[in-house]
């Protein structure tokens, strides 16, 4: 009788927690639980996007689908947050814990996840990573998202996040899963991530090159073109002598590994603390990582930076519509094919020659206090690329580009002192230094920003603003009254 009342107590329980749940989530939408994700409520964003998932419409639905993805993989990872003592002792080679510690973690842990996983319909579990316990996806939901939209332009990013989930929980695969993931998106915005992904598996001794694997070689090369700025670029040498000696430490009584030819492609994993004099050279050694699977350590004065110039016939250049470097100028203000966003402000715009190449620079000092900048008419297209290298040079932010669409919606990147803003968003980066700067979308609606190779905002609202008055591209631009410089060494444009 009592397990009768018992069980009744439970069902009315259960009943007014869905009657709960329907107040709770109705008259809410899509944007509703990315709202939810975004202000990092993912358990919220994953019970609407639940109740949701069966009554929208194919965009809606797969969009809604994707932020489900999404939100289990940032909840698995607030929760690695929350229990961060509990998975340090949880890992493969997590120490000497006491065996009935780690039970008692593990059975914790795995009660708590099974009440969120009935909480959510998740699937949410715990996993044995290198040097302590990680919390992931068994991938229910993207199973569930490839199943209704293999073509879909959202799975390059939940791809990724799957690539992730494995350098996390099961290192030995990575090398093959990232080339699957480049073979399957050989032009991915992700590489420069990619790539430090694989540099930093090698230093922490998780994967093992094989035997001349290729696709390495390709990968590299294709970063170091695109991204030659990025520090992870500067991880790479080449052996400048014929024959060197690679050993197992850092001395040149260090066993024989193997002998390293000219010309080949090293990965730099560590660098000795201190220099050392070898013969009449002083200098650091590095272990470093050949492309053939061997990995030791070399005198440094047997390295040399890589050339790029050496692989420039490897991959094909992305073709763009604008491709612009400010080689011709109708006169000291005015780039040719641009017009200005006002005649009085165009003294703000000149250029300087570095090199044998024009550089853009921009000084609204000198606009005598009317907007300033840069316009091109370009075609209204919502899938757009643009790319710029710039710097930003003091006094107040200036727009770097903006492409401005019907309606008076834009994008635009406002570069200041010490941080980049995109449609209100600001995220601190050293602008005075030189970076590339790429803005993406696919259909207008949102945007990611990419600095360097590296994705640093994603999913970028365009914002409705008259100070971009006419449909196009707008270039080093500041209102009236806005006193700020900048640099720029080309812009260019895919739509």
């Amino acid at each position: 009788m009592k397990l009768a009342v018992k069980a009744a107590i439970a069902v009315v329980i259960a009943l007014a927690l869905v009657a709960v749940g329907i107040k709770l989530f109705k008259g809410k939408s899509v944007d509703t639980a990315i709202g939810y994700y975004e202000d990092g409520d993912y358990d919220d964003a994953i019970r609407l996007l639940n109740r949701l998932v069966g009554t929208l419409d194919y965009e809606q639905a797969e969009k809604a689908y994707y932020y489900r993805c999404r939100s289990i993989n940032r909840y698995a990872e607030k929760l690695e947050r929350k229990y961060d003592d509990e998975l340090s002792v949880l890992g493969e080679q997590a120490g000497d814990a006491k065996p009935e510690r780690i039970r008692d973690y593990r059975e914790k842990l795995t009660r708590k996840l099974a009440s969120i996983n009935e909480s959510i319909d998740g699937d949410l579990t715990l996993a044995a990573g290198r040097s302590r316990g990680r919390i992931v996806s068994g991938g229910k939901f993207y199973n569930q998202f490839l199943a209704k939209y293999k073509g879909s332009r959202f799975l390059e990013d939940l791809d990724f996040e799957e690539l992730q989930k494995i350098e996390r929980t099961e290192g030995h695969r990575l090398l093959r899963s990232i080339a699957n993931f480049h073979a399957r998106y050989p032009s991915t915005t992700y590489l420069a991530q990619v790539v430090k992904m694989l540099f930093d598996a090698l230093k922490r001794g998780e994967v093992q090159i094989k035997e001349k694997d290729d696709f390495l070689a390709n990968l590299i090369i294709q970063f170091g073109r695109k991204y030659p700025t990025s520090s992870e670029f500067s991880r790479l040498f080449v052996c400048n002598s014929e024959s060197v000696n690679m050993r197992n430490s850092p001395d040149t009584r260090g066993a024989l590994v193997a002998k390293i030819d000219k010309g080949e492609i090293l990965i730099q994993l560590e660098k000795s603390m201190d220099t050392f004099q070898v013969g009449d050279v002083r200098d650091y050694w590095y272990r470093v990582a050949t492309l053939r699977g061997h990995a030791g350590w070399i005198f440094g004065k047997f390295l040399a930076p890589i050339d790029m110039s050496r692989f420039k016939d490897v991959e094909t250049e992305e073709r763009w519509s604008l491709d612009e470097r400010f080689a011709d100028w109708t006169d000291s203000h005015t780039p040719k094919n641009w017009m200005h966003v006002d005649e009085r402000g165009s003294g703000a715009v000149s250029f300087s020659s570095r090199e044998g190449a024009n550089r853009l620079v921009f000084n609204a000092s000198h606009a005598g206090g009317a907007p300033a900048g840069l316009y091109r008419k370009a075609p209204a297209g919502r899938s757009f690329v643009i790319l710029a290298r710039a710097r930003f040079a003091g006094g107040s932010p200036v727009t770097l580009f903006a492409n401005s669409m019907p309606g008076e919606k834009v994008f635009a990147v406002v570069i200041g002192d010490e941080e980049v803003e995109v449609s209100g968003r600001r995220i601190p980066l050293r602008t005075g230094e030189w970076h590339e700067y790429r803005l993406e979308s696919e259909d207008g609606a949102f945007a990611r920003l990419i600095v360097d190779g590296e994705v640093i905002s994603s999913r970028i609202n365009p914002v409705r603003n008259a100070a971009y008055r006419s449909t196009g591209i707008y270039c080093l631009f500041a209102p009236a009254g806005v006193i700020g410089a900048a640099e720029m060494e080309y812009i260019k444009l895919r739509n």
